[in-house]
């Protein structure tokens, strides 16, 4: 095979995995999607039902490409994605919208944003990033939602991460960190809401998908598996997890599931025409679930293998 031959392969399987990883984000932007997350996850909600936390939800800009835009009924988009502050360059949310949240007579706003991952540490930890990202949007408010010196107005940030393939040690678990008040010595303390403004949310999903967790995780994981063909997860979805599978969903299901197999057996045949079998036995092992370097290099593939098969984000 020529180079030229073998760099159009990898292109291919890039640009699928390109393709992939938007439908993801937009089936997760779908508003009924959101909701169940948002129960699951969002304090201020947790006692809401997912109908009436649907309602709330504003319109929010999804990757870089606003989703169906044509549509306003279960789509959501409109509020920009970007970031930019002079100086400090720009950020690109994958999912960030609005949520109003009725408390008492009065609707507080929130700011949402969701992020879906491979990894829980690809290089860094994505809590880290996280928490950037909500400090990132705080600032960013000034102007918009506050003037001058009016920060009483700060709306609240949550960054809620789903890590699609965590490592061991982090896989089937939700974490939380946010600010809390710690009265040192002698000190009067101040309502919550003046500085709980942030919270960063780690989803980590789980491999075994037989295994029974908190509904969030196996709803997720269902949803995201690259193992499960549409039937059976449009069956499981919506018979053992409650989701009203509307065309709308079913329609940027499949066409997950559809990328998802575009982009493995491309790396198949990427891996037979270059002769390499290694490197099919590396998208086997992760087409099974194996998906970081140290899991597959303890299945005896050569780190520089498992590299390429991660770089070209085979599952």
């Amino acid at each position: 095979m020529t180079i030229r031959n073998s760099i159009a392969s990898d292109l291919d399987i890039i640009a699928g995995k390109e393709a992939y990883d938007k439908e993801v984000k937009t089936l997760l932007a779908n508003r009924q999607i959101l909701a169940i997350i948002l129960k699951a996850i969002v304090n201020e909600s947790k006692d809401m039902e997912i109908s009436e936390i649907f309602t709330c939800i504003e319109m929010p800009e999804v990757g870089e490409r606003k989703v169906h835009p044509n549509q306003t009924n279960e789509k959501i988009y409109g509020k920009t994605n970007e970031n930019s502050i002079i100086g400090e360059g720009t950020v690109t949310f994958d999912i960030i919208f609005d949520v109003y949240i009725p408390v008492a007579d009065d609707m507080v706003k929130m700011i949402i944003n969701i992020e879906a991952q491979r990894e829980n540490n690809p290089g860094y930890e994505l809590v880290t990033r996280g928490i950037y990202y909500t400090a990132r949007e705080i600032s960013s408010q000034h102007g918009r939602e506050f003037k001058n010196s009016g920060y009483n107005n700060i709306k609240k940030v949550y960054s809620i991460w789903i890590c699609v393939s965590p490592d061991g040690k982090h896989t089937d678990g939700i974490t939380r960190y946010s600010i809390k008040e710690d009265v040192v010595y002698r000190h009067a303390k101040v309502s919550k809401e003046v500085y709980d403004k942030l919270c960063v949310v780690m989803i980590y999903l789980k491999k075994n998908l037989e295994e029974e967790s908190e509904y969030i995780i196996d709803f997720l994981s269902v949803l995201l598996s690259e193992k499960i063909d549409y039937d059976r997860k449009t069956y499981i979805l919506e018979k053992d997890l409650g989701l009203t599978m509307a065309e709308e969903i079913k329609e940027e299901v499949n066409n997950m599931c559809n990328l998802s197999e575009h982009v493995y057996e491309s790396g198949i045949q990427a891996g037979k025409e270059n002769g390499a079998d290694e490197l099919i036995q590396a998208i086997q092992y992760m087409k099974e679930g194996t998906h970081t370097l140290k899991e597959l290099t303890e299945k005896g593939i050569s780190s520089i293998i498992a590299q390429k098969a991660i770089t070209l984000g085979i599952k």
